[in-house]
């Protein structure tokens, strides 16, 4: 899984919101993030409606006034995007998680 390998380059302990669309998909991920740096985790199966948008603002919109810092990543693959595709997500991970040095500088600025 692609996006928990760059979630494991963010070194310092943080906070996991996922939104995903099934029970099955649920403990999948519950399965498979263990070894991340985390001080709490959420997982909600909300419909798939509204691509990334709609789950995002409605996970977070009762605890994003808790954060100086919030990274949205969306894994879904956009298959009504075929000019930028997976290359534009992989530019934004790389720009955004790519490595710990990228990470801490963000959150140093």
């Amino acid at each position: 899984m692609k996006i928990l390998d760059k979630l494991k380059l963010i070194s310092i302990e943080y906070d996991l919101f996922i939104s995903t669309i099934s029970n099955e998909k649920k403990y999948f991920i519950e399965k498979h993030i263990k070894n991340l740096n985390l001080s709490y985790i959420e997982i909600k199966i909300f419909e798939n409606k509204g691509r990334d948008v709609y789950p995002f603002i409605e996970q977070m919109k009762r605890i994003y006034k808790r954060y100086k810092y919030i990274c949205h990543l969306h894994s879904k693959k956009s298959a009504h995007n075929l000019i930028l595709g997976s290359g534009w997500r992989e530019y934004l991970y790389s720009n955004l998680i790519g490595n710990k040095e990228i990470v801490l500088d963000i959150l140093n600025d």
